[in-house]
């Protein structure tokens, strides 16, 4: 598929009016990572605005002590740096690396924000993209927060399973401790839990749900 043509059939995208379209298009360069590739670093300066077309991202960071927290796993879609456009500091608050071969839009931040300033179907869109992080940021806060790593690992499996698990990603249990907030051995120990509750079971390390009303209820303890 010619990258102008990318562009054009990218989901978000198509709301925008043809000339707001062309707008971006006229900024926007396709660029391809192979899987375990890094797209940029936290701390990195003006990181560019990235639209994932094809693939997984994972967004995340580190502490000092070398423990990571997922952001974000970005699908099909979904854009990344959006907010840093607009922030009083440009530079990357955390890494990302392709989790699979992955195809991005990249605009540079100052072309972003000189097509953001001149047309205003193009802020609306931006503003209800950012919209869009903030609730997602709100409630990963609530549940690192206010729910046990008992909840959230229920509640994280029932996302799989409402998402049809995340087309791409194979989830092992340092991701899903990542991905939750904790580390490995205790994600570990709340599975080993979870199958003598015969809540899940384990076949061939893939995780069958057998009591989907009891994780429904263990997510919202």
């Amino acid at each position: 598929m010619l990258e102008h043509e990318i562009i054009h059939a990218f989901p978000s995208f198509q709301q925008l009016s043809p000339s707001a379209l062309q707008q971006i298009t006229e900024v926007a360069v396709c660029r391809s990572f192979p899987a375990e590739d890094h797209l940029f670093f936290q701390e990195d300066s003006t990181p560019p605005v990235l639209f994932v077309h094809a693939g997984q991202v994972r967004v995340y960071r580190i502490n000092p002590n070398g423990r990571e927290q997922t952001l974000l796993i970005a699908s099909p879609g979904e854009s990344i740096n959006l907010p840093l456009v607009f922030a009083s500091q440009h530079q990357a608050h955390a890494n990302a690396i392709a989790l699979t071969e992955s195809v991005l839009i990249s605009i540079s931040q100052s072309d972003f924000l000189k097509i953001v300033t001149a047309n205003n179907e193009i802020a609306l869109w931006v503003l209800g993209n950012i919209s869009e992080k903030i609730r997602n940021l709100v409630e990963l806060s609530h549940d690192l927060s206010l729910l046990t790593v008992r909840s959230r690992l229920a509640k994280f499996l029932l996302e799989q399973v409402n998402q049809g698990e995340t087309p791409g990603v194979r989830w092992t249990q340092e991701d899903i401790a990542n991905q939750i907030g904790t580390v490995r051995e205790i994600v570990s120990r709340n599975l080993r839990q979870f199958t003598n509750e015969g809540v899940i079971t384990f076949e061939r390390h893939d995780i069958q749900i057998t009591d989907l009303t009891r994780l429904q209820d263990i997510a919202n303890e």
